[in-house]
């Protein structure tokens, strides 16, 4: 009878999908289900070769699902994502909860050993770098903050300074939870499933998958 060997732990497994099953459990690799028509390979934890196949076969990293178009995962990230944390796992009800989520420091991943202060600290940076990259920027970010975003400043809130602003009305915002909330509540004519708040939600859905990945191998 045949047998798979892990060739990071050298573990014997019965059959090709025990196997997977074994670097799904103990990330000696990363599983990629759609890979070879939905029968799995396995990359290298971390590799230019794992993330590139990311991108070029439109792949969720976290489902295993392999996208014909850039648009269809786009879709599947807005619909199965959106308001996932793929840190702790916890499902919120809006989009504004779960960037409050973040921005608060509570999440309790390992990401975030180092102690809420800290991990407000450098979530709050991280979700303004990631705004700030957005290609649509300059219409939800003040351009006079854009460079400290983008380069990871800390911008300190208490300081009462107001970053975010509303495409539509131009209200301003301390934090990108604020101006979600905003537009969920439907003040003005934005709203979520348009541009271009749509396409920074997906680009935040998108960073954190590839993110997620790399933390987790």
């Amino acid at each position: 009878m045949r047998s798979w060997v892990c060739t990071r732990c050298y573990s014997v497994s019965g059959s090709w999908e025990e196997l997977l099953l074994h670097c799904r459990l103990h990330r000696c690799f990363v599983v990629c289900q759609g890979c070879n028509f939905k029968a799995g390979q396995l990359w290298i934890p971390n590799s230019w070769e794992y993330f590139w196949h990311l991108q070029r076969c439109h792949v969720c990293a976290v489902c295993e699902i392999h996208f014909d178009t850039p648009e269809a995962l786009d879709k599947h990230i807005l619909e199965e994502h959106l308001n996932e944390c793929l840190g702790c796992k916890k499902i919120f009800a809006t989009c504004s909860s779960l960037i409050a989520h973040l921005e608060s420091g509570q999440c309790t991943t390992q990401s975030f050993r180092a102690g809420r202060e800290a991990a407000q600290h450098s979530n709050r940076v991280i979700i303004n770098r990631c705004a700030a990259s957005c290609r649509r920027w300059q219409q939800f970010i003040k351009e006079e903050f854009h460079g400290l975003m983008i380069t990871g400043c800390h911008i300190d809130s208490g300081t009462g300074i107001r970053p975010y602003k509303c495409p539509k009305c131009g209200w301003d915002y301390r934090h990108l939870s604020g101006l979600l909330k905003h537009v969920e509540d439907q003040v003005c004519g934005q709203r979520l499933d348009r541009n271009p708040i749509r396409a920074l939600m997906t680009y935040i859905a998108h960073r954190s998958l590839v993110r997620v990945a790399k933390q987790l191998y």
